[in-house]
């Protein structure tokens, strides 16, 4: 049984500092990556894309579905993906979709709550993932927000079944436990429009988020 189309304003609040930098670097004179940001009433604000978001739950979905008897085929690039698909169904590209397969779910980028908002930079090194040792040249610093912000996206469902749904509400659930952002920062969750949400799911999403 298909549960309909859904809408849950999911709320992140961060227990660390959250780096989600551009990837790119400025010389000021040492390397600087900065937090992504977007202009909001002509002021810059952080935000968390929800690509990257909707990527996490993804991950987060492939490492639980055995625990729901469910199947991922583990990939990422489409061609892969394609491949493995030829040989067993994946439960968890239904939801997310892949080629010629569209996705159940819409993620919205996760917009910052507070007023006031406070960064902090750090110095790192960059570790060479093959030698496990440091790079030369490859001092770097990076901003980050600080802990104790909120952040809200939007997600919207289509057509899920059961057990999809279920399977995607731990996904959620999982973020507290598995972070956002490069370093994985730990987040609180809480969906925050359940009085807008029919009394069954109500009735989930209280099991999953207790």
């Amino acid at each position: 049984m298909t549960q309909g189309n859904t809408e849950l304003r999911i709320g992140l609040e961060t227990k660390e500092k959250l780096i989600i930098g551009t990837g790119e670097f400025e010389l000021k004179p040492s390397r600087y990556i900065q937090v992504l940001k977007i202009k909001r009433r002509g002021k810059e604000v952080p935000i968390i894309p929800g690509s990257s978001i909707k990527g996490m739950l993804r991950i987060n979905a492939s490492k639980i579905a055995y625990m729901f008897n469910m199947h991922s085929c583990q990939k990422i690039k489409p061609d892969e993906i394609a491949q493995a698909h030829t040989e067993k169904h994946c439960d968890v590209c239904e939801i997310f979709g892949a080629p010629n397969k569209p996705s159940k779910i819409i993620v919205s980028d996760a917009n910052i709550c507070d007023e006031r908002i406070v960064y902090n930079n750090y110095t790192g090194i960059s570790i060479n993932p093959m030698t496990r040792t440091t790079q030369k040249r490859a001092l770097f610093q990076q901003e980050t927000v600080s802990m104790g912000h909120k952040f809200e996206f939007i997600l919207q469902t289509y057509n899920l079944t059961e057990k999809e749904l279920e399977l995607l509400l731990y996904s959620i659930k999982e973020l507290e436990y598995s972070g956002i952002g490069r370093n994985g920062s730990r987040v609180v969750i809480a969906v925050k429009n359940m009085n807008e949400i029919a009394a069954p799911l109500q009735q989930k999403i209280s099991e999953v988020f207790a």
